[in-house]
Order: structure tokens, then C-alpha cells, then sequence
């Protein structure tokens, strides 16, 4: 077994590069830690330029998650880059291909503005020469659209039943703990939301609220 550790933040990971320094729990549990010495890899120690010239489609696909801060020109250039360079796998491995064009797809339209996901798909398209590779990018920009869409309708339902909730329980009580709109407008289970605005009218006290 080799721990291997990504570690995708933007300053160097300098300390806990031990198992028994990662682990919870009391000190004396620590030293019956596998003693074992993770690989990192560290992309804040590395630029995007290198990760594309280093050997290894992983490697070269961690340059989007790299460069994800950067410019919408430098972004898109490492973008279409990271994904050209897939494009040979696609023959060798086609699983693997997906998968890769998948993750850097979906990384690239997360993170990067809203305004800009329409031409990161087109570029992403435009980086396959065959066109059987493009129909398949197409389909995962579709998917990864789908399950935006799809979040957007739960975020909407959240909101939704986050203020229903929080303005029947001011009617009744008054003003609320702090604590316990932070507990609400944090809640991300739809069920204990709905469940919660239910139960409001059965309830004698804000503390009954449980969510």
C-alpha cells in the first residue's frame, strides 16, 4: 500500500506529513500509527507550465486544478493545452480518457465564472480533432450541465424552505438566537426543513426546533 496525498491548495503544505500526525484522538494512540511516509504531491510547489511537461496524463490534467485562479486567458491556454494532450489516450485507453476529460471539465465550469462556462465548453470541443472525441465531450459538458441544473433546483427548494422556516418561527417567538439561524440557514437536508416547518405550530418554545 502507498499513501499518496493531492494536495490541491494554493501555499505549500509544510507540516502533518506523517500518517500519526493526520490521525485524531489521544496523543498516546499516535505512535501505533503505521509508520508509513506519504508521497505528496503538492501543487502549490509546482506551476502549471511544469505540470503540463511532466510525464503522465494525471499529472498534466492537475494543471487546470492549478491554474484555476489565474486569468481567463492563462486558464483557458492550460484548459485547451491539458486537454489537447489527452486526446492521444483516447485511442489507448478510452475509460481513462473520459474520466480525465470528465474531471478537467468539470473542474474548469465549477470554478471558473458562470459567464465563462459556455466558451470553456466550446474550447474543450475544439481541442478534440476527431470527431468522435468531440461527441463524446459533448456529452460530458451535458452531464455536468444536467447536474448543475439539477443543483440549482435543490438550492432553490433550500432557500426556499430555509425562509419559510425562519419566518413562521419569528412570527410566533420573536427574534431568533443567532446560534440557531446559523443552524438553519446552513441546513442542506431538505426533509428536516420541511419536517421543521410542520412541527412550528405543535411547538411551545424556539429550543424544541430540531434541525
Amino acid at each position: 500500500m502507498v499513501p499518496i496525498v493531492f494536495h490541491t491548495g494554493k501555499a505549500i503544505w509544510s507540516k502533518n506529513r506523517r500518517l500519526a500526525d493526520m490521525l485524531a484522538g489521544p496523543e498516546a494512540f499516535k505512535k501505533f500509527a503505521p509508520i508509513w511516509q506519504p508521497l505528496f504531491v503538492d501543487l502549490a510547489g509546482m506551476t502549471p507550465a511544469e505540470l503540463l511537461q511532466a510525464a503522465g496524463e494525471w499529472l498534466n490534467t492537475l494543471a487546470v486544478v492549478r491554474a484555476d485562479q489565474e486569468s481567463t486567458s492563462e486558464f483557458t491556454a492550460v484548459l485547451e493545452q491539458a486537454l489537447r494532450r489527452l486526446e492521444d489516450l483516447a485511442d489507448k485507453d478510452r475509460g481513462r480518457w473520459y474520466d480525465l476529460v470528465h474531471f478537467a471539465l468539470q473542474w474548469a465550469i465549477y470554478r471558473r465564472a458562470p459567464e465563462e462556462r459556455g466558451d470553456l465548453v466550446q474550447l474543450a470541443l475544439a481541442s478534440q480533432t476527431n470527431a468522435t472525441h468531440q461527441k463524446e465531450v459533448r456529452t460530458v459538458a451535458q452531464t455536468i450541465a444536467d447536474a448543475l441544473r439539477d443543483e440549482g433546483k435543490v438550492e432553490g427548494q433550500l432557500r426556499q424552505a430555509r425562509d419559510i422556516l425562519r419566518d413562521l418561527l419569528e412570527e410566533k417567538f420573536g427574534s431568533l438566537p443567532q446560534l440557531l439561524l446559523q443552524r438553519i440557514n446552513t441546513s442542506n437536508d431538505l426533509g428536516r426543513l420541511n419536517l421543521a416547518i410542520r412541527c412550528v405550530s405543535r411547538m411551545n418554545a424556539v429550543d424544541e426546533l430540531q434541525i
